[in-house]
């Protein structure tokens, strides 16, 4: 490979080891950069040493390299820097200059394959000068161009987390997404992502994401911040209330109006202050178990626990689910149950204990209960979240800006129970507050109508790939099938078309398989179930 830094002289380098100069590329000719990665080696892989080189896409004459890979990560937090040896040849002479790049960056690279050898590379943050914001803008046009070219692509998204199968389903969703362009505003960005992903695969649980507050300024409340995830609350549930519907939403004139179909099914009555803050958990482990037994105690001290629930059962099962953050072992399969996983005869075992609890040495010593500790895990991340109850009889948690006079409704495509908020003067017009878990709609009643009394809703590993996917059990054979009895699926037999099938069944004689789409607005309406149109704000 010729010299990387042609003409280069040690003037063009600082004397100490100083911050890498950045040279000028030239976009219009296809001009980019790539880095060498050396071997790292076992006994410090944190030591990273590259060197940074200029390349263009087009004429086989003019590049530098014939191939190389590109890698793809998650940027992480900015504010967590690493610094990278920059090796710049000058001649016979190696002078050494620093980059400074996100740690999630730099754990990718000493994580990155062929670790012994050298390794031609294209990362973002390193190949762009992210202090020049019209390099980036042009170099970002390049991006697809750059990925297809590309011997390998590598996505690291740092060390396997709990829950991380749920991310993977997601990406697999919106992998052709709206093309980045550091021209628009952030929000523009995140708008045409959910707009994306609404088009290409009929689904808008992206507007799950969205977490409303009080004092908040971001706008329009349908799209989602991801700027600030680290303030939203931790409690993840799964759900499945849309009955995997086609999403029918459209953006409106003002792009800035989303008409989106879906059902109104409930209004808050009541709306709680969160029991729990950040600040329990993190004291001592002891107060914090004593804060969470107080908390469920006046939880369950707040509705009559017999009282019978609009979806059947009592209260006393809802606020099992609630608590549980709709996770039960009830609703999973043995291979996706997690350690803190109990079931809902647990949890009415834990309310029952709490509600009689009175801090006395046997109340404490049986907090150490492998049963008692792992109810209590996922209550105290719920509790961080708004006990609501409705008009209709149901109860749940949501976000804590939710107030008496909001709505409960399933938007189709959407898999959790949203909360709007109507706007005032117009009936149509809403803002959103957010998901919210509530038993008896997270698993389509509200628009399907009660499972049949021999089936149970459960997860399993239908998903993509492997992952977490809703499925529906028989309770006396255990067969399991993705193909929801309440459904008609005859009127949405798609014939041989694969493209537009999202289920599949063999008859009993196995001659064929038929195939079938998502439950769409016709199919509601050849069912008689009526739907409105929100428009979200």
């Amino acid at each position: 490979m010729p010299s990387p830094y042609p003409g280069l002289t040690l003037d063009d380098i600082p004397t100490s080891i100083g911050r890498y100069p950045y040279k000028k590329v030239d976009a219009s000719k296809y001009q980019f950069r790539l880095f060498i990665l050396y071997p790292r080696t076992s006994s410090r892989p944190e030591d990273l040493r590259i060197t940074i080189f200029e390349d263009v896409l087009d004429g086989n004459d003019q590049k530098m390299v014939k191939s190389f890979q590109a890698l793809s990560y998650v940027w992480g937090d900015a504010t967590k820097r690493q610094d990278l040896m920059v090796i710049v040849p000058v001649g016979e002479i190696e002078a050494v200059c620093k980059l400074s790049v996100t740690a999630n960056l730099a754990e990718a690279l000493v994580h990155y394959p062929f670790r012994d050898g050298h390794v031609v590379l294209w990362a973002d943050a390193i190949c762009i000068n992210q202090d020049d914001h019209e390099e980036r803008a042009q170099q970002v046009r390049l991006m697809q161009r750059i990925y297809s070219e590309a011997d390998i692509v590598t996505a690291w998204l740092g060390h396997e987390a709990e829950n991380s199968n749920l991310a993977m389903n997601l990406l697999t969703r919106i992998g052709e997404s709206a093309d980045p362009d550091y021209t628009k505003s952030v929000v523009q960005v995140y708008r045409d992502l959910v707009i994306a992903d609404m088009t290409v695969n009929g689904r808008a649980d992206l507007l799950a994401e969205c977490y409303s507050s009080d004092n908040s300024t971001w706008a329009p409340s349908w799209i989602p911040d991801w700027s600030t995830m680290t303030k939203l609350p931790i409690a993840v549930f799964e759900a499945c209330a849309d009955g995997q519907s086609a999403a029918a939403a459209t953006l409106c004139p003002d792009q800035k109006t989303l008409a989106i179909k879906g059902k109104l099914l409930a209004t808050v009555s009541d709306a709680w202050e969160p029991l729990h803050t950040q600040d329990n958990l993190h004291q001592d482990l002891k107060m914090s178990r004593l804060a969470t037994m107080a908390a469920v105690k006046e939880c369950a001290q707040r509705i009559a626990l017999s009282a019978r629930y609009p979806s059947g059962g009592d209260n006393l099962e809802a606020l099992c689910v609630g608590l549980s953050g709709g996770q039960v072992t009830d609703n999973y399969v043995a291979q996706l149950q997690q350690s803190s996983c109990q079931s809902i005869a647990q949890y009415k075992a834990f309310i029952d204990f709490a509600l009689s609890f009175d801090n006395t040495p046997t109340d404490i010593h049986r907090l150490a209960d492998p049963d008692i500790l792992g109810c209590v895990a996922s209550a105290s991340h719920t509790l961080l979240d708004s006990m609501v109850a409705t008009v209709e009889g149901y109860l749940g948690f949501c976000p804590v800006s939710a107030r008496p006079g909001d709505r409960v409704c399933i938007l189709l495509g959407c898999m959790k129970p949203m909360i709007l908020r109507p706007t005032r003067g117009n009936n149509s017009c809403y803002t959103v507050v957010g998901p919210c878990n509530m038993h008896g709609l997270n698993w389509g009643e509200g628009l399907l109508g009660p499972l049949p009394d021999n089936t149970t809703f459960v997860w399993n590993q239908s998903g993509p790939r492997g992952g977490t996917g809703p499925a529906f059990k028989n309770r006396y054979t255990g067969e399991e099938t993705i193909v929801d009895p309440r459904i008609d699926w005859d009127l949405l037999d798609v014939g041989n078309n694969r493209e537009l099938a999202f289920a599949q069944r063999m008859p009993p004689d196995r001659s064929r398989i038929d195939y079938f789409k998502r439950p769409d607005v016709e199919y509601f309406e050849k069912r008689g179930i009526e739907l409105i149109t929100f428009d979200l704000v």
